[in-house]
């Protein structure tokens, strides 16, 4: 049994981890138990734990970590306060499972890094869709083919989280000195990233990036690898629309993001060949079991189209169970600290063409 810490106990807690993780039946991790909480709201963390009959609550990580008998930690915080919760974990010898991105910036995500080889212990960020059933049927079909000439990836993202809102989650208003605070810290690190000089569009597209396709990185670093360069980056929409052109060698990714109010989740990763064409199509997050589709069209003389939609196993779920195998087995996961660092220098590699206007080795 591996006893849980959270950390942060607002939406993104509510909604993609504790139903998973307190579930007593079907749908649940019978290796978990979370037992203490932890959030600066104390309203907040008040109602959470009484909602998962969870008593054991704190408004100071670093009490819990003194006290509590845990054995690993969830940090669900906002990410520029994911480096200071993550290492003092570390440091109090507790395996961490951190909430994407890692950290605001490169610099930050490498204090993470050297924590965790400094003290032997797990660390997964948690890229839900690296463990998802149907993405990795998809990784077994894009291995398969040859010659590949053009990628696409393509998030054009929406609130669609209120509007698929499962669980109703709690909500109390975060004090105006914690609030300003937090974003003081966001923009210091931000600009630590991109410099002082930084516009406000190339700031809200970085931020963007980060909190929202991050994990459209890491998937599209999972199928292909690394990128070799960053040929050229253009934002526009005051941030909200950021197009990118990496180079894969003899192809090129056109990676296409975009926030708007759509009702509707617009994302998905393809591959091109003269021969075969095939596509990862990712469901909204916040509707569970949904699955993630695979298609292959291929065929010189005549068109096969395959379409597999009835994978169904939620990747929210399937993450911990990783985690709590490497714990187990004494593993590093695939979406290690060093694998999520990478993907912070990447977008900020984005985001430094545009300011440029060159291409960026990576």
């Amino acid at each position: 049994m591996v006893r849980i810490g959270v950390i942060g106990v607002g939406g993104v807690a509510q909604e993609m981890h504790l139903p998973y993780l307190t579930a007593t039946e079907g749908g649940g991790i019978p290796e978990i138990e979370v037992i203490a909480l932890c959030d600066v709201v104390k309203p907040l963390v008040e109602a959470v734990g009484k909602r998962y009959n969870i008593d054991e609550t704190y408004t100071d990580h670093n009490e819990m970590l003194r006290k509590s008998e845990i054995d690993a930690v969830a940090v669900l915080t906002s990410q520029v306060d994911h480096p200071q919760a993550c290492i003092d974990s570390m440091n109090a010898g507790k395996h961490v499972f951190v909430e994407k991105p890692l950290a605001q910036n490169v610099e930050e995500s490498e204090r993470i890094v050297e924590a965790q080889g400094k003290n032997d212990v797990v660390l997964e960020v948690g890229y839900m869709k690296r463990y998802d059933p149907g993405y990795l049927l998809s990784l077994e079909e894009f291995s398969k083919m040859k010659d590949v000439r053009l990628i696409r990836m393509h998030n054009i993202a929406s609130h669609h989280r209120e509007r698929a809102e499962v669980t109703k989650k709690l909500r109390f208003p975060i004090p105006d000195e914690l609030s300003k605070k937090g974003e003081a810290e966001r923009t210091k690190q931000t600009k630590q990233q991109l410099g002082e000089e930084a516009s406000p569009e190339e700031m809200t597209a970085y931020g963007m990036l980060l909190g929202v396709t991050s994990h459209d990185i890491n998937a599209l670093r999972g199928i292909f690898g690394d990128p070799k360069r960053v040929l050229i980056t253009e934002i526009r929409h005051g941030g909200r629309f950021v197009t990118s052109l990496l180079d894969y060698g003899d192809a090129v990714c056109v990676y296409e993001f975009g926030f708007t109010n759509h009702k509707w989740w617009d994302e998905q990763i393809a591959a091109y060949s003269p021969e075969k064409n095939v596509q990862v199509i990712f469901p909204s997050p916040f509707l569970k079991n949904a699955p993630t589709v695979t298609r292959i069209t291929e065929g010189s003389e005549r068109t096969r189209d395959t379409v597999v939609t009835d994978i169904y196993e939620e990747a929210f779920r399937l993450e911990w169970v990783s985690f709590v195998d490497c714990i187990e087995r004494k593993l590093q996961p695939i979406t290690s600290a060093s694998d999520g660092k990478r993907d912070v220098e990447i977008i900020a590699a984005m985001v430094e063409s545009h300011q440029k206007k060159m291409s960026i080795d990576l």
